[in-house]
């Protein structure tokens, strides 16, 4: 993958508002040096779905000229979601039930 991206003004300072929305929302730091940058932040997308981020985010593969696929689950069931810490979450995955976040992954139990 060509890294050019990087050397543009307005390319790193997207990435650093990127870095500095993870750190603030999940508590992820999350380093510009990592070779599979794009690829987490493009994961990142899916977990915190903010519409900002995704916007941002899909700037950034624009500027590295990549397609920005995300999977965010639309068809996920509205009604069997948990409110916690002023986000919703699937109550219930893989026949488990939804307890808690650690580092800003949900854990089901």
């Amino acid at each position: 993958m060509d890294n050019s991206w990087v050397l543009k003004r307005e390319a790193l300072q997207l990435a650093k508002q990127c870095i500095a929305t993870l750190q603030l929302q999940l508590g992820v730091r999350l380093k510009l040096a990592n070779p599979d940058f794009l690829g987490l932040l493009g994961d990142f997308v899916d977990l915190l779905e903010d519409k900002d981020f995704e916007r941002d985010v899909v700037e950034l593969y624009n500027f590295a000229g990549l397609e920005p696929i995300f999977t965010v689950d639309a068809k996920a069931d509205k009604t069997d979601l948990v409110e916690y810490l002023g986000r919703s979450y699937p109550r219930f995955k893989d026949s488990k039930e939804f307890k808690s976040l650690y580092r800003g992954q949900p854990v089901y139990a």
